[in-house]
C-alpha cells in the first residue's frame, strides 16, 4: 500500500506545481501528461489491491489502456520536445 500512497502523493504535488507554475506553457504540457502518466500508474497499482477478482480485472483492464495511452501522449509529446 506504500507504493500506491507514494504515486499518490506525487500526484498530487505535480498538481500543485503545475497550478504554481502554469506560467510557461511549454511546461503545462509536460506537467499535464506526466500527471496523466503518473494517475494512470496509480490506477493500475490500486487494481491490485481490489479484493473482488473480476471487479479487479475489469479496473485493471481500464487503467492499463489509460495508463499506455498516457505514457505513448506523454513520450510523443511536443512539449517534451520543446522543453528539452
Amino acid at each position: 500500500m506504500d507504493d500506491v500512497i507514494q504515486c499518490g502523493n506525487d500526484l498530487r504535488f505535480l498538481e500543485w506545481w503545475l497550478n504554481h507554475h502554469g506560467g510557461d506553457p511549454r511546461f503545462k504540457t509536460v506537467i499535464s501528461e506526466l500527471a496523466a502518466v503518473t494517475q494512470g500508474a496509480v490506477q493500475v497499482l490500486v487494481s491490485s489491491r481490489i479484493t473482488n477478482q473480476a471487479l479487479a480485472r475489469e479496473f485493471r483492464a481500464e487503467a492499463a489502456k489509460s495508463f499506455g495511452a498516457a505514457a505513448n501522449q506523454f513520450a510523443s509529446s511536443e512539449g517534451i520536445k520543446a522543453a528539452a
